[in-house]
């Protein structure tokens, strides 16, 4: 058979070829396409490595985002949030600050370092604001917003990001990448620090649903966590259930057991040390929307970040809802369930949650 019957077969159309060429020609390219992206890399992680906290245990990648549209260039917020309304939230959001402070005079001076958790976070000094990322609230839709203030979301990006070849989180930590403590210390002196943060059952939730729950998109995370789960916390009395996969309540024994910490469901007080950093925005998942805008508008970022339909971020095994959270919950002994609280117990009195809600929905 000819080369040109060949190509005929494997290219039915002219324009199937030019997509299949330009391809190769951008796998060809590997690193030096960080002429044509603006940055490093075209690999998952990026070429400095992220140090985190000796108790927490980095992961392999990061919470998918799957971005719909091609980017805009119109302002992001829907409308601008009236004055009144500014003022309403602001006064909020301080009372969330000033009783961070409250509990942390209560608890007073951590003393695990803070050098890991400086250099996790992302610091922009030209736009004047840096973050911590906590997974599972939110941290995708601000990995976005930072790769745009860094001006690495191209068409280009866009796409490596949908075929899976580059992970968002890389073009933000890229974009604002951090040297050493001192010289980062001193960036985020000039910048308005902030959070976000969630109830931490619902994260716990949202963490084990996203990671350890099916294993056949998370192969990861069964080897890293899965399967020692399952072998070590899988009662006797559970031989009925040949899932391979850790239930909820077996990985909430692993917690309380093991308090080995995954990014993805570390306390916030020792992954972002909010005693130590005092964060002058503490945004919250439950209104997370409105806290959004606020910070967007009060910062005046609108202007350069991209519209809200360009980017959606999607949990592959669905939202976690209300009625999501009963369904998990009711299986879980109240029991196990305040030996989680105790392990998180920090983080529900710096950020003014409550346990009963869930404690209802347990198994007695």
């Amino acid at each position: 058979m000819s080369s040109a019957i060949i190509m005929i077969e494997v290219f039915p159309s002219l324009q199937r070829m030019a997509k299949f060429l330009r391809w190769m020609v951008i796998y060809a390219m590997g690193l030096t396409t960080v002429t044509i992206i603006g940055r490093t890399l075209l690999t998952e992680e990026p070429s400095e490595p992220i140090l985190l906290p000796e108790y927490i245990e980095p992961t392999q990648q990061s919470d998918t985002v799957y971005i719909d549209s091609r980017i805009n260039s119109t302002d992001y917020l829907d409308e601008i949030i009236t004055t009144a309304q500014m003022a309403e939230i602001r006064t909020e959001l301080q009372i969330r600050r000033t009783g961070v402070k409250s509990v942390c005079q209560i608890l007073g001076n951590e003393t695990s370092p803070i050098r890991a958790v400086v250099s996790n976070m992302i610091v922009d000094t030209k736009h004047g604001l840096s973050w911590c990322p906590i997974y599972k609230a939110g941290s995708s839709t601000w990995m976005v917003h930072f790769a745009v203030l860094g001006r690495t979301l191209s068409d280009l990006t866009v796409e490596l990001i949908e075929r899976n070849v580059l992970q968002v989180n890389t073009l933000a930590r890229q974009a604002f990448p951090n040297a050493d403590l001192k010289s980062t210390l001193e960036k985020l002196r000039h910048t308005k620090k902030f959070i976000v943060v969630r109830h931490p059952f619902e994260r716990l939730l949202s963490a084990y649903r996203d990671k350890l729950e099916n294993m056949e998109s998370r192969k990861y995370y069964y080897n890293k966590y899965g399967r020692h789960i399952t072998q070590k916390y899988r009662q006797k009395t559970a031989a009925s259930n040949t899932k391979r996969e850790p239930t909820f309540t077996e990985f909430l024994r692993f917690i309380t057991k093991e308090k080995y910490f995954d990014e993805h469901w570390a306390p916030y007080n020792q992954f972002c040390r909010p005693c130590a950093l005092n964060y002058d925005y503490i945004l919250k998942f439950e209104t997370f929307k409105r806290d959004e805008d606020f910070l967007i508008q009060e910062l005046e970022l609108n202007q350069y970040l991209y519209t809200k339909n360009n980017v959606k971020n999607v949990n592959p095994q669905g939202a976690t809802t209300t009625m999501i959270s009963k369904k998990y919950f009711q299986s879980v002994p109240k029991m196990l369930l305040e030996e989680v609280y105790r392990v998180y117990e920090k983080d529900f009195n710096l950020f003014d949650y409550l346990p009963d809600d869930y404690y209802l929905m347990t198994k007695i």
